[in-house]
């Protein structure tokens, strides 16, 4: 049983269909496409911004921590002595 299949009737139903719709959802696209760069430029420069005041903060708390004006509680060394000497604290760690 041998069949045959047209195809003239899905490609003049193809050819119906005008490049309008086409163009139209194209021009669509690329105006979404448009914003889209435009939403990106702004967020790397607003993103820019932050991590440049983050940067800022950082190393202004790491300069803060190092300088040597912070004293130590001297109750953290003793504790700090106590637990080196600990033979249960060294056999763990």
């Amino acid at each position: 049983m041998a069949t045959s299949k047209k195809t003239t009737v899905a490609k003049a139903e193809t050819a119906a269909h005008g490049h309008a719709e086409l163009e139209a959802k194209v021009s669509e696209l690329r105006k979404l496409v448009a914003e889209l760069q435009k939403e990106l430029k702004q967020h790397r420069e607003t993103s820019d911004k932050v991590h440049a005041d983050l940067a800022n903060q950082c190393e202004a708390c790491c300069e803060a921590k190092a300088s040597p004006g912070v004293v130590a509680d001297p109750r953290v060394d003793a504790m700090w002595k106590w637990l080196r000497k600990d033979r249960i604290f060294r056999a763990d760690n």
